[in-house]
């Protein structure tokens, strides 16, 4: 577990705006110059689980600023676009532009002179394939975060896709006039300012002599289609299902880039919709690109048995034997103090489920962290301002309870993972993963609207629902090989 004086924020700083391969050691000497002193074995552990870095061979790694800064990738505009003189940025900069950043937080730029946006009314079935890479479970989300829906209340209605929607799109009516651009055409864009989120795009004229007329550029962009099955085909096999969409797409870059960006590169889009060997496909709750007609595998749940899919340096886990992160023990003792709980072993009840059995040891040194805790965190709460999202933070620490007690069960069952539906394991995998963020979002987040306290409620309910279905086949399962054991041996 990193210490709490670690340079996060400079080491963040440096992956944001350094474009070169770098290595531990380099990193090292950065941060002294800036004052920090850090130790050299700390640094790749950092590394290794942060989302902007990717490890390359010979102990260098490489940011997505690094890997992305400079890259050509293609976007072909729809005839909806073009008859309506926009361009819908949508998923069209993934993986290139910074994960984090919306849609509408890109600029586009065309020469010098930045493209405006503007907020229009549209209908949905226009606009969606142009946001499926998020995967089709974020669609919502991220429709709803947009500008121009400010107004609408998603949340409210259970994150239904109206069939009108507001959206901020680039007017493009200008530049498409000037161009002359037709729907043979195409945008060539380029990543200026990767921390920014610049986007530079020029025309790309295509010339026929007549409609059906294969040309060059078309060859060409065969072959990148050809160069981009392969390359995706082996991120899959290499790292699975990864955390996202947008993450196996970065790792089939990662390598490729001087193959795969390049001013005749086709766009993803185009690709997706031609190729035959990958498809968008179920994974738990989430989506995933995968070979087609082949379901995507379970990445591994557990160690031994139960293994959480996040890291493990950040939790209590050596301490307790379960993974809880510190934020977790944040908000079970702000839960409690809302209680108006008389002493932390509530709070110890509630975090460790009666399935799991710890050393004696392992209990006095949790109780003893907790209390140390309890007591820091009681010196400054306000009952009076933690009112509005008291009971959404119990419910989520409900069902997170749940999780932990199912996932020990499992764990001491003495089944093997290979025993239990897959996707289910997945599905348990992303509830305990969706459950901690949004709890963290709870803790951590200040001002928290009733908006934002709705969204969370009936983000909850739908992961409360998921969970009794799982629950209910994971538990058959187990009692049905327990069953099935005993008998044998009897």
């Amino acid at each position: 577990m990193f210490k709490g004086d670690f340079p996060h924020e400079a080491i963040n700083a440096f992956l944001r705006m350094h474009t070169a391969a770098f290595t531990p050691k380099f990193l090292q000497r950065y941060l002294l110059q800036q004052g920090i002193r850090v130790p050299a074995r700390e640094i790749p552990d950092y590394l290794d689980m942060h989302p902007l870095v990717f490890e390359l061979s010979g102990n260098e790694y490489v940011s997505r600023a690094g890997l992305f800064t400079a890259a050509y990738f293609s976007i072909k505009p729809s005839a909806f676009e073009l008859r309506e003189g926009i361009l819908v940025i949508g998923h069209r900069c993934m993986p290139f532009a910074d994960p984090e950043m919306l849609p509408h937080e890109l600029q586009f730029f065309s020469g010098k002179y930045a493209i405006s946006k503007k907020c229009m009314e549209v209908f949905s079935d226009d606009v969606l394939d142009m946001y499926r890479l998020f995967g089709e479970e974020y669609v919502p989300q991220y429709l709803a975060l947009d500008p121009g829906n400010e107004q609408r209340d998603f949340a409210g209605n259970d994150y239904e896709i109206p069939n009108r929607i507001n959206m901020t799109v680039c007017d493009m009516q200008p530049y498409y006039e000037r161009w002359d651009f037709s729907s043979d055409d195409r945008l060539l864009a380029r990543v200026a300012d990767w921390h920014k989120g610049l986007i530079e795009i020029v025309p790309l004229k295509q010339k026929r002599s007549h409609r059906f007329e294969s040309t060059p550029d078309d060859e060409r962009r065969r072959f990148w289609y050809r160069c981009m099955d392969s390359c995706l085909q082996t991120a899959i096999r290499t790292y699975g299902p990864c955390g996202s969409i947008e993450e196996q797409l970065a790792f089939a870059y990662l390598g490729n880039t001087g193959l795969l960006c390049r001013p005749d590169c086709g766009s993803i889009e185009e690709y997706l919709a031609q190729t035959e060997s990958i498809d968008f496909a179920e994974y738990g709750v989430e989506t995933r690109l995968w070979k087609k007609g082949e379901e995507v595998y379970a990445s591994p749940l557990w160690k031994g048995h139960m293994q959480a899919e996040f890291d493990f340096s950040d939790t209590l886990f050596a301490e307790i034997g379960i993974p809880i992160p510190e934020f977790m023990l944040d908000a079970y003792i702000f839960d409690s103090l809302y209680r108006k709980d008389k002493t932390v072993k509530n709070v110890y009840k509630r975090i460790v489920p009666e399935t799991c059995v710890l050393d004696e040891w392992q209990v006095k040194t949790f109780l003893l962290h907790l209390e140390s805790r309890y007591a820091i965190l009681s010196e400054t709460y306000n009952r009076f301002t933690d009112f509005t999202k008291a009971e959404v933070r119990r419910s989520a620490l409900e069902l997170y309870s749940a999780l932990v007690k199912l996932m020990c069960e499992l764990d001491s069952c003495g089944l093997s993972v290979d025993a239990f539906p897959q996707q289910d394991l997945v599905i348990l995998s992303q509830l305990f993963a969706h459950t901690g963020r949004l709890i963290e979002v709870i803790v951590y987040q200040e001002n928290l609207t009733d908006s934002d306290i709705v969204s969370a409620s009936v983000s909850l309910e739908g992961m409360v629902g998921s969970f009794e279905d799982i629950e209910e086949v994971l538990i058959a399962v187990m009692h049905s090989k327990k069953k099935d054991a005993f008998s044998i041996i009897k």
